[in-house]
C-alpha cells in the first residue's frame, strides 16, 4: 500500500506536499524496518532530506535513523550521530558528562520543582515547543544505546526531560520520566 502511496505522490521534491510526503515516507520507513529491510528504510529517510522540514518533523526523521542505527551499528556511531543532531537544535552535550555536570541537572530540576510534588508541577502543554520535542524525540530513541555507552548521560536525558515538561508542560504522560527521575535522585 505504501508503495502504490509514493507512486501516487510521485518523487519527493521542495515544492511537494511536505506533510503528507513526511507520513507517507515515515510509514514506509517503519514497514522496512519491522520487515528488517534497513537499508530500504535508511533509503526513504534519505529522500526525505531535501525536504524543507521544520524541527519537529525534522527531529521525527532523526528519531527514526536512530533507531535503524540502533540495531545496524555499533552504540557509538548509534550516540555520536544523535548528539550530532540534538547539537544541531541547541543542545550541547559532551558525550561522557562528568558526575558534577548530572548532580547539577538534577539540583536544577528540584529547584524548578520547588518543593512542589509532581502531579501539581506537571500540567498538560497548552502551546508545542518543536525545537524542545524534535530533542527529545530524539534523545528518548537514543536511551537504549546510551544506556550502554554512558550511564550519565542518561541521566542528562532524563533531567532534560524533566525540564522541558516542568516548563512547557507535557505531550504524552509523564510518569515514566517522573519515575526515572526520582530513582535517578535517591
Amino acid at each position: 500500500y505504501f508503495a502504490i502511496a509514493r507512486r501516487v505522490l510521485g518523487p519527493v521534491r521542495v515544492d511537494s506536499d511536505v506533510a503528507t510526503l513526511l507520513e507517507v515516507y515515515l510509514l514506509s520507513v517503519e514497514a522496512a524496518f519491522l520487515r528488517k529491510s534497513f537499508d530500504c528504510a535508511l533509503a526513504f529517510l534519505d529522500a526525505l532530506d531535501v525536504l524543507p522540514l521544520q524541527d519537529l518533523q525534522r527531529g521525527r526523521v532523526v528519531a527514526k535513523r536512530v533507531q535503524i542505527f540502533a540495531v545496524t551499528q555499533a552504540p557509538e556511531v548509534t550516540l555520536d550521530y544523535a548528539m550530532a543532531q540534538v547539537r544541531a537544535l541547541g543542545v550541547r552535550w559532551p558525550a561522557s558528562p562528568s558526575l558534577s555536570r548530572v548532580r547539577f541537572a538534577i539540583w536544577r530540576v528540584l529547584r524548578m520543582l520547588g518543593g512542589r510534588d509532581a502531579r501539581e508541577a506537571l500540567q498538560p502543554s497548552r502551546v508545542i515547543d518543536g525545537r524542545g520535542l524534535a530533542v527529545l524525540l530524539v534523545l528518548r530513541q537514543n536511551a537504549a544505546v546510551v544506556g550502554r555507552v554512558d550511564g550519565h548521560l542518561a541521566v542528562l536525558i532524563t533531567c532534560y526531560s524533566m525540564q522541558y515538561q516542568l516548563n512547557h508542560g507535557y505531550v504524552v504522560h509523564p510518569a515514566f520520566s517522573v519515575a526515572v527521575f526520582a530513582a535517578y535522585r535517591y
